[in-house]
């Protein structure tokens, strides 16, 4: 259900306020251009992210697969890659919570994040300490723990500074539109690929658990335009 959601507040939610944030900011700086700017960073932003997953896979001589972390995760610059691709990818989810404009919104993206998320803390954590003392395998875990956290106070000072200044309604847009493009990697690079096997027994048990967290999303956005 966890990917219905997810792929829910993407398709419904990030993209079209995105979309609308960045070109809202672009006319109130007198600025108007056919080619689709938002579209161009969320797509950035989805490149982005891929570069930093293909470079600790790179690093540690292997895919990105959470099956197969335990056991060739082995090295200590690796771990450290690991920590570092994890951390900045959960920044930019961070990012994307802090520069919501409503408290519904943010606890939504919250509780998404911290599904998908606990999979990653729960592989680093084993990963570390079987490669790390306690103290680095400790200090390893906080850069990650507070990753999300330091996203999210960046974004919501940008959100607050931009009701002040066009050119920050432009800054909002731009980082909205990049942050867009890591939940677009994360649905369809992560959940998609390793929580929907359409070939598995239980495939259609799988494909309406997602269609229901679909639906639940489509219907709180249908209730926020509503109540709007």
């Amino acid at each position: 259900m966890s990917i219905g959601l997810l792929f829910g507040v993407m398709i419904l939610h990030l993209i079209p306020d995105a979309f609308e944030d960045t070109n809202a900011a672009l006319e109130s700086l007198g600025l108007s251009t056919v080619y689709p700017l938002p579209s161009l960073l969320i797509g950035s932003g989805f490149f982005l992210v891929t570069l930093v997953e293909v470079m600790v896979s790179f690093h540690n001589g292997e895919l990105h697969d959470c099956d197969n972390m335990f056991e060739h995760s082995t090295s200590v610059n690796g771990i450290y890659t690991m920590v570092f691709g994890l951390s900045a990818h959960s920044l930019f989810e961070g990012l994307a919570v802090g520069l919501q404009s409503s408290a519904a919104d943010v606890w939504l993206l919250t509780a998404v994040i911290m599904i998908h998320k606990c999979l990653f803390a729960l592989i680093m954590g084993i990963s570390a300490l079987r490669t790390l003392t306690v103290t680095q395998s400790a200090i390893c875990l906080f850069v990650f723990s507070i990753s999300s956290s330091v996203g999210v106070a960046i974004g919501t000072i940008i959100e607050a500074i931009s009701e002040e200044s066009p050119k920050m309604d432009l800054t909002v847009g731009v980082l909205e539109s990049i942050s867009t493009g890591t939940f677009v990697f994360v649905v369809f690079m992560e959940l998609v690929p390793k929580g929907m096997d359409l070939h598995a027994q239980d495939a259609l048990k799988t494909v309406v658990l997602v269609m229901i967290g679909f639906g639940i999303m489509a219907a709180f956005q249908a209730l926020d335009l509503i109540s709007g």
